[in-house]
């Protein structure tokens, strides 16, 4: 017997739009994908469809111009205040 393996990379657009959607396929050639773990599907293009289906959120159409935000996981929080002190002049004493 012989061991084979098949590697493949695809780019994935949605309304020209690139989505990261690590598919796989099994010895059966079912599709399968990260994000949809009880899914397979007989092709890529029906994979996507399930993503598309079932996130409908990520794939919503902006009107043109508006900025894209990024999904509710990455979001970036403001750092905390800080209170600031005041400058310790050069050789005095400071206590914390």
């Amino acid at each position: 017997g012989h061991e084979i393996e098949i590697v493949t990379t695809y780019k994935i657009l949605v309304d020209g739009k690139k989505i990261r959607a690590p598919l796989g396929v099994d010895a059966s050639g079912q599709v399968h994908c990260h994000s949809l773990p009880n899914y397979q599907t007989a092709s890529a293009v029906d994979m996507v469809r399930a993503l598309i289906d079932g996130f409908p959120e990520e794939f919503e159409r902006k009107p043109a111009g508006a900025k894209r935000q990024p999904p509710a996981s990455h979001k970036r929080r403001p750092a905390p205040a800080r209170k600031s002190r005041p400058a310790a002049k050069k050789g005095s004493k400071h206590e914390h």
